[in-house]
C-alpha cells in the first residue's frame, strides 16, 4: 500500500484508489490480524447503512482481486 500516492500493488496488479477506498483499505491493513465488523466500518467512516459498506467492499475487491474476505455474519478481513 503506497500511502503517498494512494496506490495498492497486489499480486502484480496496481489499483488507484479513491480517497474513501484508500481510507477503508488502510484501516484493514492497520487491523489485518482480525475481522472488522460492518458496524465498526460504519462507525469509523460515518457510513449510514450496511448496503453502503457492502458497495465499498465490493468496489475494493473488484479493483484488487478480492483482497478482502467476507466472514459470514461477522464482517471482513484481509486475505
Amino acid at each position: 500500500l503506497n500511502l503517498e500516492h494512494k496506490i495498492l500493488s497486489y499480486e502484480g496488479n496496481k489499483a488507484i484508489l479513491t480517497p474513501s477506498e484508500f481510507k477503508i483499505l488502510k484501516f484493514f491493513f492497520e487491523n489485518q490480524k482480525r475481522v472488522v465488523s460492518r458496524e465498526e466500518i460504519m462507525e469509523r467512516f460515518e457510513i449510514n447503512n450496511e448496503k453502503s459498506v457492502n458497495v465499498a467492499i465490493n468496489r475494493l475487491n473488484h479493483k484488487i482481486n478480492f483482497i478482502l474476505e467476507n466472514v459470514r455474519g461477522i464482517g471482513y478481513k484481509l486475505k
